[in-house]
């Protein structure tokens, strides 16, 4: 749920340490000068103060949890280097496409802003919707790839991940050619044709924020629905 906005501002703020650990500081109910911090009672006027000394970051428009535009919980991440909002949930999904767009557009964020290599793997479940894993973090030009590493009882049924921030050493706008890091290596085109995955779908966010495919090489917002 997203987070309600008080019409006094000053009872009605969120913030999130930035020293590596994420933390909430409002005012849930908009009554009173206390504000909360990860459901710990704080003065408001001790946040403002943090804010001030550089010790925690105001929420964006004081919302530090609510839902992306693909209707998935995200919390807001505050951390020393860069800030953030990352999903909490991965939602259900008519398709491996519909997944693969939702789980691209909800990490890739994350991605741009702290310049890592996120990915994960989409799967079908037994009643034949589909999800995704929530992504494992890699380094700066590269991510592990690991088709089984899906919850018991589901099927691999493709890959996502993301490039990180622009980088003038690669063309990470476009799916890595055989050979990108290394001669040898199967980079993002590689691995999708790779037999184990079977030409299955593998989807790209891009340091510009495209969400893009192996098939078509781009796919729009439009293209998934909501699966309850």
């Amino acid at each position: 749920m997203r987070a309600r906005h008080s019409p006094d501002a000053q009872r009605w703020n969120g913030y999130a340490y930035v020293r590596n650990l994420p933390t909430r500081l409002t005012d849930p109910h908009g009554l009173s000068p206390v504000c909360n911090l990860d459901g710990m009672p704080l003065s408001c006027g001790m946040g403002t103060g943090l804010v001030h000394s550089g010790a925690v970051l105001q929420c964006p428009n004081n919302v530090c949890e609510g839902v992306n535009q693909y209707n998935l919980p995200i919390r807001y991440i505050a951390t020393a280097n860069a800030s953030y909002y990352t999903p909490l949930l991965p939602g259900v999904w008519p398709s491996a496409t519909a997944a693969g767009v939702a789980a691209v557009g909800s990490t890739n964020p994350a991605s741009i802003a702290t310049n890592t290599e996120l990915g994960g793997n989409i799967y079908m479940m037994a009643n034949g919707k589909y999800s995704w894993t929530l992504p494992h973090v890699s380094g700066a030009a590269s991510v592990g790839w690991d088709p089984a590493a899906i919850p018991t009882g589901t099927d691999y049924a493709g890959a996502y991940h993301d490039h990180g921030a622009f980088d003038p050493n690669y063309l990470n706008e476009q799916f890595s050619p055989v050979g990108c890091n290394r001669p040898g290596s199967l980079c993002d085109i590689g691995i999708a044709l790779s037999p184990g995955n079977e030409l299955r779908p593998a989807f790209l966010g891009t340091p510009a924020g495209a969400n893009r495919d192996l098939q078509s090489h781009s796919v729009s917002d439009d293209a998934f629905r909501v699966c309850s």
